[in-house]
């Protein structure tokens, strides 16, 4: 599946098959592991991976487009039920709700890493701004209101000092 706004970026799900010792006698089984795979497509440099995570069984690629993954998760297989799930690509956990100049920035942050081009991913997360969120009121910090009381006046003389040097 092709991303949406991003044409560079794919993802797929695949089946790996690798064969695992058994219990008895060491004859070999094989396992099905199923993952979703996110890559980034270039003339110059063909298909390179950015990320991949294994799917639970009953799960499948449905969808993408950037900063989610859709997934479908079939239910009672009966009565056809399914439900849709969305993952959050790794680059973009934590920040669901982003202008999309940050999104750009951020997608473009992750395509430079994964080509290899250092300075352009540097470039990159320097045009990457997200506002803090305010502090909860337990946290913030306001100073003790300033009290000043002296035990003794102080003098204006210039030859009198109240307080020894």
């Amino acid at each position: 599946m092709w991303d949406t706004t991003d044409p560079r970026l794919l993802a797929v799900e695949v089946q790996r098959i690798s064969e695992a010792p058994s219990s008895e006698n060491d004859l070999h089984t094989k396992v099905h592991l199923r993952e979703v795979m996110t890559l980034f497509a270039t003339a110059e440099k063909g298909a390179l991976l950015q990320d991949r995570f294994g799917l639970p069984d009953q799960a499948s690629l449905f969808g993408l487009s950037v900063p989610s993954l859709f997934l479908t998760v079939a239910g009672n297989s009966r009565l056809g039920d399914a439900a849709m799930s969305a993952r959050t690509m790794r680059d973009f956990v934590g920040m669901d709700r982003i202008s999309d100049d940050t999104r750009k920035a951020l997608l473009e942050f992750s395509f430079n890493l994964t080509m290899g081009n250092m300075d352009e991913a540097y470039r990159a997360v320097k045009l990457i701004k997200v506002p803090l969120p305010p502090l909860p009121p337990s946290l913030s910090f306001s100073p003790p209101p300033l009290s000043l009381s002296l035990s003794r006046p102080l003098s204006r003389s210039p030859s009198h000092r109240p307080y020894p040097l």
